[in-house]
């Protein structure tokens, strides 16, 4: 069987120094695939630099922890700070409000031109959250896209993940020699080799404390042994870099034929999908043109997804709720006004016979 690997650099548009960092990483060879941060201060000039590069895939970096939200935060209180800066805590998240994040997420990346690859998460929370998890995966249903999904975590329901995650730190010591390794030693099938390569600027420091070992993973993986590892292996076709905008096509090739006699049209299918930059679909069951006219409506207005319909019903209950209670209020306070007004119609009358 053959080996796959997709290198995937994450917090892509966190800052131009770690963009740069990325695209250094990727033009050598070492980096083929980019999970992109929409809000954070690099993402605009990311979008330019992935549209300039059609070989790097580009995936939403799905973040609820650094910065400000896609979102008004006025509109997903449980998710943000006094400042409207995400707080962070799982415990005040609301599911409604997640959902309403991830679709302006999900949506600033199509409004820029861009559709993601796949979609992963920032500090993993859709792995380590079940909230989040479910509207992750409710999305990626949809819209046919595969997700970062480790090993021991299969999902039937999703099979368009890689069959193995590997999720390591490359310090300044020993990380060239243990990348060549890891490299060396891929196993059969599709595997996703996660790194953060990156210079560091001040936007770096503001957002993320995690610096130096950004710097030294970039060094790793622009070292020149690396860099010569991976052409030797590809050249040999021991390994096949690829990025997650191929893996539907390799995973359906690879499940779809498993008769000697098919092998070969097996074979021209996984070339094409690994020689294509960007390759469609499979068209057997995943084209998008398949989805329902209302459904790709969605893709010129995210905000109206799946995922936030049943809580539009929800909301227009509760303002049609808080609207009968104000009018009940109004109707109490005007009655209390009536009866005050006719007790004192009635206590004038009164003293006024009393008076005569």
């Amino acid at each position: 069987m053959p080996r796959y690997v997709i290198i995937n650099a994450d917090d892509f548009g966190l800052s131009c120094s770690i963009n740069r960092g990325i695209m250094e990483a990727h033009r050598l060879g070492t980096v083929s695939s980019a999970s992109l941060m929409v809000n954070t201060p690099g993402f605009l000039e990311a979008v330019s630099l992935a549209k300039a590069a059609p070989s790097l895939g580009v995936g939403l970096h799905f973040n609820l922890t650094y910065g400000t939200p896609a979102t008004n935060p006025l509109l997903v209180p449980s998710l943000v700070r006094a400042g409207g800066s995400f707080h962070g805590n799982h415990a005040e998240w609301r599911a409604h409000d997640i959902a309403c994040e991830l679709d302006n997420q999900y949506g600033r990346m199509l409004k820029h031109g861009l559709r993601p690859t796949h979609v992963d998460s920032h500090h993993h929370i859709h792995l380590d959250n079940p909230v989040v998890y479910s509207l992750v995966k409710k999305l990626v249903q949809h819209e046919q896209l595969p997700v970062r999904l480790p090993s021991s975590r299969p999902d039937p329901e999703l099979p368009w993940a890689t069959d193995e995650l590997l999720m390591y730190t490359f310090d300044s010591q020993t990380g060239v020699p243990h990348l060549l390794s890891l490299l060396r030693n891929i196993p059969e099938g599709i595997t996703e080799l996660l790194c953060h390569p990156g210079y560091v600027d001040d936007d770096v420091r503001r957002l993320s404390t995690w610096t130096t070992a950004r710097e030294e993973e970039m060094a790793v993986f622009i070292d020149p042994q690396v860099v010569g590892c991976i052409a030797e292996l590809q050249a040999h076709g021991i390994l096949q870099v690829i990025h997650y905008g191929q893996l539907p096509a390799i995973r359906s090739a690879l499940n779809s034929e498993t008769d000697s006699s098919h092998l070969s049209t097996t074979d021209d299918s996984i070339s094409q999908a690994v020689e294509a930059d960007t390759p469609p679909l499979p068209t057997s069951e995943h084209s998008l043109s398949q989805i329902p006219e209302e459904d790709t409506r969605l893709l010129q207005a995210p905000h109206r997804s799946i995922l936030t319909r049943q809580n539009r019903v929800k909301i227009k209950r509760k303002r049609r709720k808080k609207k009968k209670s104000h009018r009940k209020r109004t109707r109490t306070a005007r009655s209390r006004v009536r009866r005050h007004v006719r007790g004192k119609r009635k206590v004038c009358r009164r003293r006024r016979e009393i008076s005569f």
